[in-house]
């Protein structure tokens, strides 16, 4: 799966990553992490751990909300047995921009804030549970960090023991993305775009999929009804992208009609 990119694997992979740091630099990684998260499943699609570890050290550099696709990213590493060698490089390629960017002076290059807020503008389970009556008044910071360490290691565990094939690495990259949306606090609408896009993506390789159209619809959706000012905007766009990741979790878990644990749908 191309994901229709045109060029190379090389010029994907080694040039690419190359022009997007300045831009990350200048822009203190704005919007340029969600195009490094989705060059790092490409690049996973395409068996290239090697380019997988690099685009995410690059993403996570830009910005902490690509923590969005960590656990998809360590169930790989650990399926194909990645070595602690190619490990350490990708930390230290994020580690790096970080370094840049505090030296520019951004102060977003803080990778862990000290206040930890349970949205900055992206609706999740977090917005949805404070438009409840009753619960909006509840300290749910904690909550939200033990549910988002918790849905990682799941999602790492289970993806983990079960071999990802070419073609259902794409529905588990969308799966890890629409799940840490749902719990990840402290993101904002750019996180957003990485489930979007790759839903949208395997909607249209895969026309005439009704399920992959739901799941894109209301996801998209779920994006277009956050964009709004109005108070109740939020909690119905996290409704929705609870309702695709369900669905989306149901195509990609159930079983597949021959036993095999992850449903083979070929894109």
């Amino acid at each position: 799966m191309t994901f229709g990119f045109p060029t190379s694997p090389a010029a994907r992979h080694v040039a690419l990553p190359l022009l997007l740091l300045p831009v990350g630099l200048v822009l203190g990684g704005a919007w340029v992490w969600p195009i490094a998260c989705l060059m790092a499943v490409l690049a996973a699609a395409e068996d290239d751990t090697r380019a997988l570890l690099i685009w995410y050290g690059v993403a996570l550099g830009c910005d902490p909300q690509a923590l969005l696709l960590a656990p998809f990213v360590l169930a790989l590493a650990i399926q194909r047995r990645t070595s602690p060698m190619l490990l350490a490089c990708a930390a230290l390629v994020a580690a790096a921009i970080l370094l840049a960017r505090a030296v520019l002076g951004d102060a977003a290059a803080l990778p862990f804030p000290l206040d930890v807020p349970l949205s900055r503008g992206a609706p999740n389970l977090w917005v949805l549970a404070q438009a409840l009556p009753g619960i909006g008044a509840l300290p749910l910071t904690g909550l939200a960090l033990a549910a988002t360490v918790g849905a990682g290691a799941a999602y790492a565990a289970w993806f983990s023991a079960r071999k990802l094939y070419r073609h259902t690495v794409p529905d588990a990259a969308l799966l890890c993305a629409l799940v840490m949306t749902a719990v990840l606090p402290a993101t904002d609408i750019a996180v957003l775009a990485v489930a979007d896009v790759l839903a949208l993506t395997l909607a249209m390789a895969t026309r005439r999929d009704p399920a992959r159209w739901r799941v894109a619809g209301l996801a998209l959706g779920g994006s277009a009804i956050a964009l709004f000012a109005a108070p109740e905007a939020a909690p119905l766009a996290a409704a929705l992208l609870v309702i695709a990741t369900l669905l989306q979790a149901r195509a990609v878990l159930k079983p597949a009609a021959n036993d095999n644990p992850l449903m083979a749908r070929t894109a």
